[in-house]
């Protein structure tokens, strides 16, 4: 009884996938793949790698530049926030619409704006980030929202593990 209900499960479950993926044309699929695929970040050589932005709970909370992508990771819990993925699933399934503007790339400083608007219930739509080179193994990060509360200003060093 038991082996007949697991293929029937089985079953089910097989005609339930194909159903619901020949309900997709390819137009709508290649849509969804170039909003999921886009990339947002293309920042500069000098900042690729890990950096340690602090420690939470006796966990590194670490930022990591990939040559196009802005990550937050904690390493110990095995935890990532990919920031492409995140602002294209709120392009793609919130349909709000979020912007990045890389307004500085050069030899020592990276800066680049998100801007979540709209999003509900918020004053703070437009976060800045603006990373300085300080050495081969520092640099300074200062953020604001557009309203100019929350300055912040922190020493990160590079991540060597």
């Amino acid at each position: 009884m038991k082996k007949q209900l697991f293929r029937f499960a089985f079953a089910f479950s097989m005609v339930a996938t194909i159903t619901s993926f020949s309900s997709c044309t390819d137009d709508d699929t290649e849509e969804i793949d170039e909003v999921n695929n886009r990339t947002h970040f293309n920042p500069p050589a000098w900042i690729q790698g890990k950096w340690i932005l602090g420690i939470i709970a006796g966990e590194h909370h670490l930022l990591q530049f990939k040559t196009n992508n802005f990550l937050e990771v904690f390493p110990e819990a095995h935890l990532e926030k990919d920031y492409n993925d995140n602002i294209n699933q709120r392009i793609n399934e919130l349909n709000q619409p979020t912007i990045v503007t890389e307004t500085t790339i050069s030899e020592t400083i990276y800066e680049f704006n998100i801007d979540y608007s709209p999003e509900p219930d918020t004053s703070n739509d437009k976060v800045i980030y603006r990373f300085t080179k300080v050495s081969n193994d520092k640099i300074q990060l200062q953020f604001l929202h557009e309203n100019g509360e929350a300055w912040s200003t922190n020493l990160l060093v590079r991540y060597t593990r």
